[in-house]
């Protein structure tokens, strides 16, 4: 699987520890977004967005071994036949981009599985307990999985 440098830069933004993924959607998705998110700025004025902005600067000088980290993973998944879809890609779900808070991590699945594609069902992973059970309900055919920068 290839993957962009913009797609390569979200995922090395997520992978930044505690930072605020929703945030990161949203702002990724505005003209100029990603642009603005990699030197720090953010266009809300919240307390999770400054919050946001202080993370991705204190840890600007680490994003290379964040983008590394992300190609690895990348890779892996690859390996397992999933394919990546962000919320900079227009193959990311219409409906998901019309919710305040999408989801913009990367989506997982197979790209031969048309069913896991079609469903418009999401999970946003919140440690791997949920993980654990939302694999087992997508193995019975009761879900699709949508992943959130996680560790394998």
């Amino acid at each position: 699987m290839r993957i962009t440098q913009d797609q390569l830069d979200l995922l090395a933004l997520c992978s930044i520890k505690g930072i605020d993924w929703w945030l990161l959607a949203r702002e990724a998705q505005r003209s100029d977004g990603l642009e603005r998110l990699l030197a720090g700025e953010v266009t809300e004025h919240t307390p999770e967005a400054q919050d946001a902005a202080r993370l991705i600067a204190d840890n600007r000088l680490e994003l290379h071994e964040h983008r590394a980290a992300a190609q690895r993973e990348v890779d892996r998944a690859a390996q397992a036949g999933a394919e990546l879809v962000t919320v900079l890609d227009s193959g990311y779900p219409r409906t998901l981009r019309l919710i305040w808070n999408t989801p913009g991590h990367p989506r997982a699945g197979r790209p031969d599985h048309r069913s896991d594609r079609d469903r418009n069902h999401s999970l946003l992973s919140e440690g791997e307990r949920r993980v654990g059970r939302a694999d087992r309900r997508r193995r019975r055919g009761r879900l699709s999985v949508l992943a959130e920068c996680t560790r394998g």
